[in-house]
């Protein structure tokens, strides 16, 4: 079971860590204007704080896929993409309890409305991650990971599409 588990992490880390890491760097300034126009990091921290997010997301993202390609992943990929779920629903939840700005959750490399929808990915990548944190701690991971790797790889695509699937309220007096 924990071979299982740790090539599913591995499989949703890669999917869901990597393109969204890479689109935050590709679009930097917009990354980082939806992250100040959010209001919960102080002006000051805006840019180092969406810097910090986009290079995790990018880190971690490779090096999952890397641990792919090699058959093992060190507990401290896991611990780290773990804290890094935790801290976005935290920052989620503050940012839920603030009026809405009109500004998409900017959480995935999808256009999504903010709303209770928006904890998905990052709560399933919280979750991944410490059960694959449990899973390494168990025993190693062996071979014949294909299909919880392809799992992995279902459940972040699905989580990431949750969000941007939220039907938006139509604008008024017009479209």
């Amino acid at each position: 079971m924990s071979a299982f588990v740790t090539a599913l992490a591995l499989g949703y880390l890669a999917a869901a860590l990597l393109p969204s890491g890479m689109v935050h760097l590709a679009r930097f300034e917009a990354f980082r204007a939806v992250v100040r126009a959010h209001g919960v990091v102080p002006i000051r921290a805006v840019t180092p704080a969406a810097m910090l997010v986009a290079i995790a997301e990018t880190g971690l993202g490779a090096a999952a896929a890397v641990a792919v390609v090699r058959s093992g992943a060190p507990p401290i990929l896991f611990a780290a993409a773990a804290v890094l779920g935790v801290g976005l629903v935290l920052y989620l939840r503050a940012l839920l309890r603030r009026p809405d700005t009109g500004v998409g959750c900017g959480c995935t490399p999808l256009f999504a409305p903010l709303g209770p929808a928006s904890l998905l990915p990052a709560g399933m990548l919280a979750v991944v991650a410490v059960l694959a944190v449990t899973a390494t701690a168990a025993g190693p991971s062996g071979a014949g990971a294909a299909f919880p790797l392809l799992w992995g790889a279902t459940l972040a695509l699905l989580a990431v599409l949750v969000p941007a699937s939220v039907p938006q309220p139509a604008a008024e007096g017009g479209t």
